[in-house]
């Protein structure tokens, strides 16, 4: 017969000192490892923020430069005033949507994509219209602004492009475990993406 073992009462009081102790040393450490993975998808968010406003930024630079575009071509082109109208109010569609930077979805996206495609498919018309007037092509600023306009769409391109990368990291990263368990707790969700353009800078027919 195995004979029991009776710890004295100082033994049963180290016993249970040394179990609560490695307690609180494990939800210490939890706790800890919870607040860093805290901090990194706070700058995770962050970082998405900023490059959103870099999104953002491009696409009013170049509102900026189809209303500067309309408004040197307006002297010229007085008979192509629905061309005109169509470019305005497109513009103005831009300015009625607002995407918060974090709590952004596909929806509101998928709007602020057709308001912004809307103004792009307007300008295409409006330059299109222009094509019948050869005096613009004299006007410097006109001209200028062109040129400009295709750097804007690219650095759009490159800004979309930076954004969904971005976005897929930080996806990622909260459906990975164990950071997921953190995520959960945040109450953190996937992040949209912007629909993906060809070298056109147009949406692929679904």
């Amino acid at each position: 017969m195995r004979t029991k073992v009776q710890l004295s009462k100082s033994d049963r009081e180290i016993r249970t000192w040394m179990i609560i102790v490695s307690i609180c040393l494990f939800l210490v450490i939890i706790l800890g490892w919870y607040v860093k993975v805290r901090e990194k998808f706070e700058k995770d968010q962050r970082r998405l923020k900023g490059q959103w406003e870099q999104v953002r930024s491009a696409y009013q630079r170049r509102t900026y430069l189809i209303t500067n575009i309309a408004n040197s071509a307006r002297a010229y082109a007085t008979l192509e005033k629905e061309a005109f109208v169509a470019v305005f109010d497109a513009r103005t569609k831009t300015f009625d949507i607002y995407v918060h930077p974090i709590r952004m979805n596909d929806s509101i996206l998928a709007e602020y994509d057709a308001a912004q495609d809307e103004l792009a498919n307007s300008l295409t018309n409006l330059l299109a219209a222009l094509e019948k007037y050869p005096e613009l092509k004299e006007n410097r600023t006109f001209m200028r602004l062109q040129t400009g306009l295709e750097g804007c769409e690219n650095k759009i391109a490159t800004e979309r492009r930076n954004f969904n990368e971005a976005t897929l990291k930080f996806n990622t990263k909260i459906h990975t475990f164990p950071k997921n368990i953190a995520a959960r707790i945040m109450g953190l969700k996937d992040r949209p993406y912007l629909v993906l353009r060809d070298e056109t800078g147009v949406a692929p027919a679904s």
